[in-house]
């Protein structure tokens, strides 16, 4: 369609040739005169400095670009020619013995190549046509890509446009002219999303797209980054205390209620703000703004932190974890922890738990969020995994029955407590059927724990826990009562057994709604067909309590065998609160 209204186009086609030869300009303009069913207005420079001037000028539709010319222009400048629509077409002319250069501009940003020698007047002139005709689809369809169907604001790709234009502006600009990037991160919205479905959560986020447009001055660019995660882009004089305003704003008014079907929805956000500095790139903007979006998130949530001198030293400080890290998977320097898993009314054990330990950092929990912020989360659950079961299959060479002095048997259970992000991919099961043969473990000894953030995200696990089940591999919903305790994930088709978190257990024997919660988790349990395990209670007297409600299991390096006698004590009191108390589930 665009190829034909050029045919019934009556104003002149603006050309521009750009050459260091000015024969080729006349040459151009010679053999354009010729055309029959266009006219042209041609005009021609030798530099790319002038092209630029001319350019501003307005009224160029094509621009015939000699290959020298291309190689001062850079190809850099030929892809921002490309994503603005309202740039003019562009034709690499090259003069013979330069044609993979002049590919290389037209795989970068040229609409077509064309030698000088075959440039007869019919064929440049098709040539011409066709290219701004290829301009204006790509315009076409650079506009569609460029804004975010869901929202109709502006997508992850037309920000990080701006975002260049941006800081390549405040480069050139004096003293006092300032760019800021708030990254907006809605705080469960995923909650949302799962209970109400996805085209109530496609409205909700239209909803916030429509008060964050109300917070920002009239154009200020606000983008949907992706998912439920927003930018808004702020450019100025001395703007620093205008963003915060601005941060502000945005952060009360979408601690608002929405209203969806009638009912009142509660969504809030973190948002860290990012003010750029010279010499930094747009992406390490970004990138500043989204640590301070984390720090935010870590600090509770519902606020606004600015990055600062104290951030950049942590950020550095986790770059340079990270790469260490990278190094150590590679080169095998990381230890695996283990404790035992009970069986609790038998008051046998019958496996491990496994866990990652990693000396640079003090704990588990700080080594997976490197691993998880870092990209590395796969990397560190494949090698968690792949060591646990070689660790299991060399035991198992040296036991064939079960001693007396309690230790681990041959056919041991292995959970694995993976990092996020493992078993979101397709792969995994396929790989890890190929582990367990390698080593000669059975399926049904080995159990992938996963966490609550990752169960949440259904819709991309199932296939993968499917393919665990058909396997014989169990699935655990690990630490269970350390963050939201959805009982719709405590109860989900997906997992055979649910791992409560220390945090839940601790203290039960001597706190009596502790202990009943815990009660009804396991009777809710039992009713679905679920085992429950107990994660590090912290005395013996929890474990007895534990076992006397029915707890399945309990992971932990505690000597049961010294609770035994106390075990039936404990049991007494707490039938008085137990089965036939006020908080049983019938």
């Amino acid at each position: 369609m665009a190829q034909l209204r050029l045919f019934g186009d009556r104003e002149p086609i603006g050309v521009l040739v750009v050459d260091d030869d000015p024969k080729v300009g006349d040459i151009v303009r010679r053999r354009l005169r010729r055309a029959q069913k266009v006219n042209y207005r041609v005009s021609s420079v030798d530099n790319a400095a002038a092209m630029t001037t001319v350019l501003a000028t307005g009224g160029i539709d094509v621009v015939l670009l000699g290959v020298r010319a291309e190689n001062l222009l850079g190809l850099d400048r030929l892809r921002r020619l490309r994503m603005e629509p309202t740039a003019p077409a562009v034709v690499v002319l090259h003069h013979g013995g330069e044609f993979e250069g002049a590919l290389d501009a037209v795989v970068t940003g040229a609409q077509d190549v064309l030698p000088l020698s075959e440039a007869t007047s019919a064929r440049l002139d098709r040539v011409i046509r066709s290219a701004i005709a290829r301009k204006r689809s790509e315009a076409e369809i650079l506009a569609s890509a460029m804004r975010d169907p869901v929202t109709g604001l502006g997508s992850r790709a037309w920000l990080l446009q701006a975002l260049e234009v941006a800081v390549d502006h405040a480069a050139t600009c004096a003293d006092g002219w300032q760019v800021a990037v708030l990254f907006c991160d809605l705080d469960r919205f995923k909650i949302v999303n799962d209970t109400l479905g996805h085209a109530k959560g496609d409205e909700l986020l239209r909803f916030v797209a429509d008060r964050l447009r109300r917070v920002v001055r009239s154009d200020d660019p606000v983008a949907r980054f992706g998912g439920d995660e927003f930018v808004i882009l702020l450019e100025g004089h001395h703007i620093e205390g205008l963003a915060h305003r601005i941060a502000l704003r945005a952060l009360a008014a979408l601690s608002e209620p929405f209203v969806l079907d009638g009912h009142e929805v509660a969504v809030y956000t973190s948002i860290g703000l990012a003010m750029h500095h010279a010499g930094e790139s747009a992406v390490e903007l970004l990138e500043h703004a989204d640590v301070a979006l984390y720090r935010a998130k870590r600090r509770g949530r519902n606020r606004v932190v600015a990055f600062d001198d104290e951030l950049r030293e942590w950020s550095d400080h986790q770059q340079g974890l990270a790469e260490s890290l990278i190094d150590d998977l590679r080169g095998g320097r990381l230890t695996m922890q283990q404790s035992t898993l009970w069986d609790l009314p038998a008051r046998r054990r019958v496996g491990k738990v496994v866990w990652p330990e990693w000396g640079e950092l003090s704990s588990t929990e700080a080594l997976v969020d490197v691993a998880a912020r870092n990209g590395l989360g796969p990397d560190l659950g494949r090698w968690l995994v792949e060591t646990a079961i070689a660790d299991v299959a060399g035991a198992a060479t040296e036991q064939v029955t079960d001693p007396p002095d309690g230790s681990f048997v041959a056919a041991q259970r292995l959970v694995v407590s993976v990092p996020r992000g493992v078993v979101s991919q397709q792969a995994f099961v396929e790989w890890v059927a190929t582990v367990l043969a390698r080593h000669g473990v059975e399926p049904t000894q080995l159990v992938i724990a996963i966490d609550e953030l990752e169960l949440a995200d259904a819709d991309l696990v199932r296939p993968v826990l499917a393919g665990l089940d058909e396997l014989g591999i169990g699935v655990a919903l690990s630490g269970f009562g350390s963050g939201s305790g959805s009982l719709k994930l405590f109860g989900s088709d997906l997992v055979d057994e649910v791992h409560l978190s220390a945090d839940l257990i601790d203290g039960m024997s001597e706190d009596l709604p502790r202990r009943a919660v815990v009660e009804s988790l396991v009777r809710i349990a039992d009713a679905i067909g679920q085992r429950v395990v107990a994660v590090e209670p912290s005395t013996l007297e929890d474990v007895d309590v534990l076992a006397a409600i029915g707890c399945h299991g309990v992971v932990t390096d505690l000597d049961l065998d010294a609770s035994r006698a106390a075990g039936s004590a404990a049991a007494a009191d707490v039938d008085d609160f137990g089965p036939t108390g006020p908080l049983a589930l019938r």
